[in-house]
């Protein structure tokens, strides 16, 4: 799945509106859309471009659509002539969901996260080169020259995360977790969340 910087979201996977849906995107509305892989379409659309039988199927790659050289040949050739296909993120598209629950009175359909870190590199780098200068890590075995500590970018569905591999005893994890928790307190946007893994992993076909 193709990714992008959003302006206000950071790296973000896209989605891939019609302009009638994105239009209503950017104006924080959520209706009645049809999700076809990464399409976001309205219903004139999915009637026009006759996708009606691909609604909510093509949403994974190990669905036994893939399997079908013919409906797939079909889906590609609509795809292709879909001219008012337009680009976002799926943060803005969580951002209209949660509005329209909102309007609609009903709870926020996932959790939101408006103070975390997300493209602010600048900030990021310099907690990380703090905490490194502050601990020990052990050298990631998974990538090559780095220590086995991973800072991901948060976004609005979910928090800036700190993953940190091989330290396993309590006492050195409270001091990280303290000395996080010091660092951001200064800084407004400092929802944080912080792991503790045993061992890497490698983590296969990993996706949006």
């Amino acid at each position: 799945m193709g990714k992008i910087i959003c302006k206000k979201h950071g790296y973000a996977c896209i989605v891939e509106p019609c302009q009638h849906v994105a239009n209503e995107i950017d104006d924080k509305k959520y209706g009645k859309f049809y999700h076809i892989f990464t399409l976001l379409l309205c219903k004139n659309c999915l009637q026009k471009y006759n996708l009606e039988n691909f609604s909510d199927k093509l949403l994974s790659y190990d669905g036994d659509i893939w399997n079908n050289d013919e409906l797939l040949d079909y889906f590609f050739d609509a795809y292709d002539k879909i001219e008012e296909r337009t680009v976002r993120c799926t943060e803005c598209v969580a951002v209209a969901k949660v509005e329209q629950a909102r309007i609609n009175g009903e709870q926020a359909p996932f959790p939101t996260y408006n103070k975390t870190l997300n493209s602010h590199s600048n900030i990021i780098n310099k907690f990380m080169s703090q905490l490194k200068i502050k601990f020990q890590f052990q050298k990631s075995i998974v990538v090559d020259n780095h220590f086995a500590v991973f800072v991901k970018p948060g976004a609005y569905t979910y928090p800036m995360t700190v993953t940190i591999y091989y330290i396993v005893n309590e006492e050195e994890q409270t001091h990280i977790i303290k000395f996080i928790d010091e660092y951001f307190q200064s800084i407004l946007l400092n929802q944080v969340k912080i792991e503790f893994f045993e061992a890497e992993v490698w983590n296969t076909w990993s996706n949006c």
